[in-house]
């Protein structure tokens, strides 16, 4: 996973011109950004790969998949007993801008989620997971922030404060991005 900010940019933050600390700085910033994907239950950067679903609990009806993960775009998708779904039948959930957080099968389409066999890790989503393509800049601006706190505090306090921890400026920065946890009721 991608860091969201850099060892060059904590340091002007900071105003540290040697590089006596960067190993440190460096770990600092990753850590910095694992709390920042702990706090708002996604990441910031663009991955590909595939995901699996399982083709019945609280995240799924008959015609739509609620994925645990931001999705920019979806290269295939594989329903559970083992057919592929064209993009032209699904609709990704919000239908108008990226991230999306579900899939929703056209109903003309008379598809309906289903499995063969276990249902368990029986869907295949594959994309392009992440929030956006480029950092957000209150996020890089978090992860300095963050980063800056752990080296101030390196020599007195915890190695990662816990979320609710955090200063609250830094958690109002956070705030907009967390993801919403859904599940599909009735």
């Amino acid at each position: 996973m991608a860091d969201y900010t850099t060892v060059s940019a904590l340091k002007i933050y900071l105003r540290i011109s040697t590089a006596a600390d960067d190993d440190l700085l460096a770990d600092l910033v990753t850590r910095a950004s694992r709390i920042i994907d702990n706090v708002c239950g996604r990441w910031f950067v663009a991955e590909a790969g595939t995901r699996v679903y399982d083709a019945r609990g609280q995240h799924i009806t008959p015609t739509l998949l609620l994925l645990d993960a931001d999705i920019l775009s979806v290269t295939s998708i594989t329903n559970g007993d083992g057919t592929s779904i064209s993009s032209d039948d699904v609709v990704l959930r919000p239908p108008n801008y990226p991230p999306y957080f579900g899939i929703s099968l056209k109903d003309e389409t008379g598809l309906r989620w289903t499995y063969s066999g276990s249902p368990q890790a029986a869907i295949s989503v594959t994309g392009t997971w992440g929030y956006s393509t480029t950092v957000p800049e209150v996020i890089a601006q978090a992860a300095i922030r963050i980063a800056a706190l752990l080296y101030r505090q390196r020599d007195i306090g915890p190695a990662q404060p816990a979320a609710d921890l955090l200063p609250e400026d830094i958690r109002r920065m956070l705030l907009p991005y967390v993801r919403l946890r859904m599940k599909v009721v009735g």
